[in-house]
């Protein structure tokens, strides 16, 4: 009996001793705004899939919010367009890009309130902008295109969903802005005055890490590229169920109009990852 006791304490403590070296792994943490480009990770999150791989998702109301909260280091991993790949390179020198999510064809746009001979008129235009976010370009390379330079340019930083309640006003107004957040501006009287695509700007987007954290986190980084892929198949599959999952968040108001948005990107390129990050056609 005593031998039993004494090999049931040393089993007792073999158990504890293994419990206190297990390591619980934190989460890989994951941001991406709601850009239609990243719906397959608003689906996967939805399944549940980034959660059973240890993968934290934060939602964001912008570009420019993943940016920031990957500069102060609150994120392992974004989802962003070359711009922000620019912007955070500046903080984190051996930010690389791991994972092509789309390329814009038309998803990026000015919208106006005027043509363009009525905004050479002007003397005064207002432009509404998410600051510090690809639309920067945008705006930079409409207003060198069209000769405004010599307007006086009132730039409001705004956040992407506050276009969806902007209203029609007498004043010129430009609206730079990306698909999902154009949903209301044609309803309310504004044109699509130029896109990414007429300004000669190739806009892509991708997952974006360190390095280091890559090297350091390889097989997870491997399994979040897989569970996109899994997502973009679904999306393929069965759009109608995927629209249901994600639609919770995108809001359109049809099938249809969901699949219109979708048509102004493109899950693929003619270009490899490697060669798009490396133009410089974002200035």
């Amino acid at each position: 009996m005593k031998n039993r006791y004494i090999f049931n304490f040393f089993i007792l403590i073999i158990l504890l001793f293994s419990g206190c070296q297990k390591k619980i792994e934190r989460p890989i943490v994951l941001s991406a705004n709601l850009w239609i480009g990243y719906a397959p990770l608003y689906y996967a999150y939805e399944k549940g899939w980034l959660r059973r791989n240890n993968i934290k998702f934060v939602a964001t109301i912008s570009l420019s919010q993943s940016l920031k909260y990957y500069k102060k280091g609150s994120i392992d991993i974004f989802a962003g367009t070359n711009y922000e790949y620019k912007e955070a390179k500046t903080t984190v020198k051996d930010l690389i890009a791991v994972k092509l999510l789309d390329i814009s064809k038309n998803g990026d746009m000015i919208y106006g309130n005027k043509n363009i001979d009525e905004l050479k008129s002007a003397d005064k235009i207002e432009i509404y902008e998410e600051l510090n976010s690809i639309n920067s370009i945008l705006i930079k390379k409409f207003i060198q295109k069209y000769r405004l330079t010599d307007k006086k340019l009132n730039f409001i930083n705004a956040e992407p969903d506050n276009f969806l309640k902007l209203k029609m006003q007498k004043k010129p107004l430009l609206v730079v802005t990306y698909k999902p957040y154009d949903r209301n501006l044609k309803k309310r009287g504004f044109e699509v005055l130029a896109t990414a695509k007429d300004l000669n700007l190739t806009v892509f987007d991708a997952l974006f890490v360190s390095k280091k954290f890559a090297q350091n986190h390889q097989l997870k980084i491997a399994k979040l590229k897989k569970l996109f892929d899994k997502a973009l198949r679904d999306l393929q599959k069965k759009p109608k169920e995927f629209y249901t999952v994600v639609n919770q968040y995108y809001n359109y108001n049809s099938y249809e109009n969901f699949k219109d948005a979708l048509k102004s990107i493109s899950w693929k390129s003619d270009k490899d990852l490697k060669s798009l990050v490396s133009e410089d056609n974002i200035k």
